[in-house]
């Protein structure tokens, strides 16, 4: 899924899936019609589930009537990066995939007399916590919707970004699995690598990576080695304190991976771990040349004296994002604070809340505010 060349005129697809009862609506087909009209002359295709090509790279999906299905379809392909549900019923399962998803925007419509969909319409809303998400309450009039809704997906289309599985190899022989955010027409953007905890994967940074992207900056979701699907040598749990330090490797390779992309500035990079993850990420940035900025959160690291003089010669800025009901970590996140002289170095400081994937959950802000530093911080 990298971007070729003239990626950003590449044809996208509207996946249509929908119900015998939706087409049976009198006025449905003339919608249906002024709707695709709509979308053709934005350059796009309405095509059914089963025309989908497989190699499909550029999708939305819009549902009729059955909005189970359209969720469902949604959320086990890549290639979807936005959902439109029209006039459907929601069951509590899709609404927790909605929640779960944090990729994905969602509009959502219905009629105001409908009132069981309407209700529908604004749980699946309020699931969603997609930035761009909407809702279009209104009478079902094909003129005045289709427009709308052709010109939403279009502007889906065009602030798209670009999502890739990749395996990174290791010199010690460590396949480690990614999630690879790219801006959708990437130049030598700059990269962040994205460190979890020692108690999940790399899913917990699915909005993060997404909000990066979309601020020009390219993110890997890394599962470092024993995590996630990072296995192939063995598991995290099982790792000897010389395995555990060695975590830190990752971030290098990390870093040699993404230098071999011709979308990103190879000399240009960043890190951001959480727990166990800051640890290991600042372990293996902090002593690569390459690094511009280190974001750690609800961290227990302690600099050892050679990041200290890294820190301490202003050439790496410092996010350092604490939760005060721990009070170990948060100590020591000021400590590292007050060792930057980076003039971007930042402390943000939260009461609730322990480890840092805990933070996002309670704090829907930060994470708009992370992806905003590192923008900043990289000049992206």
């Amino acid at each position: 899924m990298v971007p070729s060349e003239g990626a950003a005129t590449e044809p996208w697809i509207v996946v249509e899936i929908g119900s015998k009862r939706a087409a049976a609506v009198p006025d449905w087909p003339a919608f249906r019609s002024s709707l695709e009209s709509e979308i053709q002359r934005r350059g796009g295709a309405l095509v059914s589930r089963d025309e989908m090509p497989a190699d499909a790279r550029h999708a939305v999906v819009i549902g009729w009537d059955d909005g189970d299905a359209a969720v469902h379809f949604a959320a086990g392909s890549s290639a979807v990066h936005a959902l439109v549900l029209m006039r459907c019923d929601l069951s509590s399962k899709s609404v927790e995939l909605l929640s779960e998803d944090e990729r994905t925007a969602v509009l959502t419509v219905a009629d105001a007399s409908d009132r069981s969909r309407l209700a529908a319409a604004v749980d699946g809303h309020l699931a969603s916590r997609h930035e761009a998400s909407d809702i279009e309450i209104a009478p079902f009039d094909a003129a005045r919707l289709a427009p709308v809704i052709a010109e939403w997906i279009a502007d889906r289309v065009s602030e798209d970004i670009w999502v890739e599985e990749v395996t990174i190899s290791t010199p010690d022989g460590w396949r480690l699995g990614a999630d690879l955010f790219l801006p959708a027409d990437a130049v030598s953007a700059p990269a962040v690598v994205l460190m979890h905890t020692g108690r999940s994967d790399r899913e917990v940074f699915d909005r993060l990576a997404s909000l990066l992207a979309a601020r020009g900056v390219a993110a890997l979701a890394l599962d470092w080695r024993g995590r996630g699907a990072s296995t192939n040598l063995g598991r995290f749990v099982d790792f000897t304190s010389e395995q555990q330090n060695a975590v830190a490797g990752d971030v290098v390779a990390a870093y040699d991976y993404l230098a071999t992309r011709s979308e990103i500035d190879g000399d240009w990079f960043a890190v951001l771990g959480i727990a166990h993850g800051a640890g290991y990420g600042a372990n293996g940035a902090l002593g690569d040349e390459r690094t511009r900025a280190v974001a750690l959160m609800t961290a227990y690291h302690l600099l050892v004296p050679e990041q200290v003089e890294v820190l301490q010669s202003g050439e790496v800025a410092v996010l350092c994002v604490a939760g005060t009901s721990n009070k170990m970590s948060s100590g020591a996140l000021r400590e590292i604070y007050k060792t930057s002289t980076n003039p971007n170095s930042r402390l943000m400081e939260f009461r609730e809340g322990v480890l840092g994937y805990q933070l996002f959950d309670l704090h829907t802000d930060l994470e708009p505010a992370i992806a905003d530093w590192f923008a900043e911080v990289l000049d992206a």
